[in-house]
């Protein structure tokens, strides 16, 4: 009797999930060089929360920016909250702890970033003094140049056509995406852009309010902002692993 000894390689599949920049721009090394890059947060999204989540802190730590700028959007959306809630103040502080809960459910991943980074509230820029007179600009841009309400309106009832609930009222509904819009814009293109960022990382494409709020109050600055849509990508990686087994010959 014979003993033989046999090697067999087992192969574990393991599916890891990457994310990446659909686009940049074509001078990228040059800009991101000492640059920092707005890491922009909307609480409660799946795709700012687990697996989806860490594949971008992944990515920004692979990405070549110096610094990382954690950008909580969470007071914004007591605009839309109050569509189903309608108490303003109720709604306020509803949005705020979401943003608190997103940051302490979130905390181990954010620490695995490679680079430098600081956290923010959506408050800190409602308080900004230059807040209000960009705000301003949006609603007047709004209430004057018809293209401009156009696209606002159009971002609008995209979004209020997620609503499934057919009691909510949907005049309403519009006039608070609306000031959603109006506020978010103001912050997101004007004030960050005056304040010197240009790079804006967020999973979905730039809203069409977005769009020609850029256009109409930013390019006059003579400024840029490069926003970053991403891709998620599922791949999978072979992992071996030796197992011994004997045999009677």
């Amino acid at each position: 009797m014979r003993w033989h000894q046999w090697f067999i390689i087992k192969i574990e599949a393991i599916a890891m999930l990457k994310a990446a920049f659909r686009h940049k721009p074509r001078d990228y090394n040059t800009l991101v060089t000492n640059a920092t890059i707005i890491l922009l947060i909307s609480p409660g999204q799946e795709y700012h929360e687990g697996e989806k989540f860490k594949a971008t802190v992944e990515l920004l730590n692979r990405s070549g920016f110096a610094k990382c700028h954690v950008m909580v959007g969470d007071t914004n959306y007591r605009h839309t909250l109050q569509i189903e809630h309608k108490s303003p103040n109720d709604c306020y502080w509803r949005a705020k702890i979401m943003g608190q809960h997103w940051v302490a459910r979130n905390s181990n991943i954010l620490q695995q970033l490679a680079i430098p980074y600081e956290i923010f509230h959506w408050d800190r820029w409602l308080c900004h003094p230059r807040y209000n007179d960009y705000k301003q600009q949006v609603d007047n841009l709004f209430d004057n140049e018809p293209s401009f309400r156009e696209a606002f309106l159009f971002s609008a009832n995209k979004f209020v056509r997620r609503f499934c609930n057919a009691d909510i009222d949907i005049h309403f509904a519009i006039q608070q995406s609306l000031e959603y819009l109006k506020e978010e814009c103001a912050v997101i293109m004007p004030l960050w852009a005056e304040l010197g960022y240009q790079h804006i990382v967020y999973p979905g494409n730039m809203l069409k309010a977005m769009e020609t709020t850029y256009q109409q109050t930013v390019l006059p600055m003579k400024r840029l902002i490069y926003w970053y849509p991403l891709r998620f990508k599922r791949l999978v990686e072979a992992e071996d692993s030796v197992c011994n087994y004997k045999q009677v010959a």
